[in-house]
């Protein structure tokens, strides 16, 4: 069991951002990933690939191997596949603007017992969410 001051941190893609943008709300990333604690769902991983390619930043295969080296990655279940729907559905309901993909982050870390980090506002308000607020930066 991990102790209430080892909580396990699912990270979004908006947290790794901020980390390998070096900003200040990064450097309180890097103390959860520093804590060891830090899980990283798969289909996070998916998004950082398609900003990296999108806005043509070169190292995503270093900072690839750093997410996999200093976090356990969870692959999507078929449960919360299954769920990620009706999880939508009810997202949308506080957040008209949250995606499925939102949805199926939120549902990572509510079976991992973790507590979700990230800045996007669409997790604005549920339980298990820590909402980070952003910093001045640039690219990673």
């Amino acid at each position: 069991m991990v102790s209430e001051g080892q909580r396990r941190v699912v990270l979004d893609s908006s947290a790794w951002v901020e980390y390998f943008r070096g900003t200040s709300t990064g450097a309180h990333v890097r103390e959860l990933v520093e804590g060891g604690q830090a899980l990283t769902p798969t289909l996070v991983v998916a998004e950082l690939a398609d900003l990296y390619a999108r806005e043509r930043w070169g190292w995503w295969s270093r900072d690839f191997e750093f997410v996999r080296l200093a976090s356990a990655l969870i692959p999507l279940s078929a449960e919360i596949a299954a769920e990620a729907g009706d999880a939508k559905r009810r997202l949308r309901r506080r957040h008209p603007g949250a995606s499925l993909a939102d949805a199926i982050i939120y549902l990572t870390a509510r079976d991992a017992e973790a507590t979700l980090v990230t800045l996007d506002q669409h997790f604005e308000g549920l339980e298990g969410v820590r909402l980070l607020r952003p910093t001045g930066s640039s690219p990673p």
